[in-house]
């Protein structure tokens, strides 16, 4: 397994294809990995894979696919080893994340979205691109990669099996969102490639939190246990700039409000009295937010942005909790997958680690009224790079294709050419 390497190299362009997948596995196989949540990590380079994403034409899903096989579970550690504790909200579309973002920015906590729509079939992915510059290899479990030089440039073709997001949800990630998710505070991750399935995102969501620290928002009701209603104030019909500049010049009046709304979320173990001591504490600020005489000139400013300062209901309620047991059914004991297998296994680690059952966390439920898809279309100029000649055989890559692989470099490499001047 390679250490995380840097490259100069140029800018970037590439092309990606899938087929099915027909051949028997060859490369390097993590399905049966342990990975350690109490070890101590760097915080992933989100500036890295941002760059990469922003210099392609197409195929941003791969780019993130492989980034994410390394970086997800990094990313999750140094978030606990922090004490941070982000959302957890399902989604199934671009239209609904965005709708979502939107009512959450101006809560302050990071927002990890668990997109629960469809994937695509998976197949063997083949992605050339030319090399950025300072690209760190830090990730890429199950694939396999090769570099050489071409027309004065540095040229790297990654190949693996994998089942790719929709490209919109990526490029909302770079063309929305950029700023946010290089700091952390916003990420998305495919349900079941971290071992959630669409049909048990509630449950899922639940047991994510448990090993995460996080805290769900979900649409599903079944789930309630006790209710406690807000309104929560959301920034509406602003362009993404004027969005981003509002909430850093007003960052300062936002303080008060978010820690409110923080104090809340994190109230596991408390009773419910104490519970309805956060919300009045909540309550509180939020009037103070919307109406309070020393935030006029903040409510004015969003006028003259454009925008319109709404409020959204939603539920604070316990979630039930789900026994180790219990998830082994909810996600098939027989012929059970390998992402399955991982969060399982994450899940009684954390448990056994701290002797007991984690607390009961707290949803967040609501409505998110949204009906339908956004439906993207894009046009691409792709320049494709003439690859070395190889062996087929030498790129029979294994079939693991998850995200709760170990936290470092997993990619192999066939070729790394590299000249005496470099």
């Amino acid at each position: 397994m390679p250490k995380s390497r840097k490259r100069k190299n140029r800018k970037s362009q590439k092309s990606n294809g899938v087929r099915p997948h027909k051949t028997s596995p060859l490369g390097q196989d993590y399905a049966d990995t342990k990975i350690d949540l109490y070890q101590e990590v760097s915080q992933p380079s989100y500036e890295n894979i941002m760059n990469w994403m922003k210099h392609t034409i197409s195929g941003r899903c791969m780019t993130y696919d492989f980034w994410a096989r390394g970086n997800y579970t990094r990313r999750m550690i140094h978030q606990r080893n922090l004490g941070i504790e982000p959302l957890l909200v399902q989604v199934s579309y671009v239209d609904e994340l965005r709708w979502a973002y939107r009512r959450l920015a101006l809560l302050g906590l990071p927002v990890e979205f668990v997109y629960c729509g469809k994937l695509n079939k998976l197949g063997k992915c083949i992605h050339v691109d030319v090399s950025q510059p300072d690209m760190l290899w830090d990730s890429g479990w199950g694939y396999i990669a090769t570099i050489w030089k071409a027309e004065a440039k540095y040229w790297a073709m990654i190949i693996g099996y994998a089942r790719l997001m929709p490209e919109p949800l990526l490029d909302w990630l770079v063309e929305e969102a950029c700023e946010d998710f290089i700091e952390g505070k916003v990420f998305i991750t495919p349900s079941e490639l971290i071992g959630i399935k669409p049909q048990a995102v509630p449950q899922g969501l639940n047991q994510l939190a448990s090993i995460s620290k996080g805290i769900p928002l979900t649409s599903d009701y079944e789930i309630v246990k006790a209710a406690l209603e807000l309104d929560i104030p959301f920034l509406d019909n602003m362009s993404s700039f004027a969005f981003k500049e509002f909430l850093n010049d007003y960052e300062g009046e936002l303080v008060q409000f978010r820690r409110a709304f923080k104090n809340l979320v994190k109230a596991r173990g408390k009773s419910e009295a104490e519970l309805k001591d956060y919300l009045e504490e909540l309550k509180y600020e939020i009037a103070e937010l919307t109406m309070a005489a020393k935030h006029h000139g903040m409510r004015g400013s969003i006028g003259k942005l454009g925008g319109i300062l709404a409020t959204f209901t939603a539920s604070f309620t316990m979630a039930l909790n789900t026994q180790p047991t219990s998830l082994t059914r909810l996600i098939g004991a027989a012929g059970i997958g390998a992402a399955s297998k991982a969060l399982l296994d994450l899940f009684i680690q954390s448990t056994e680690r701290e002797q007991k059952m984690p607390d009961n966390p707290y949803f967040i439920l609501w409505k998110l009224g949204v009906s339908r898809p956004s439906e993207v279309s894009r046009k691409h100029n792709i320049d494709i790079g003439k690859a070395p000649k190889l062996s087929p055989k030498e790129f029979n890559v294994h079939s693991t294709h998850h995200w709760l692989c170990p936290p470092t470099a997993g990619v192999n490499f066939l070729v790394n050419e590299k000249k005496a001047d470099e």
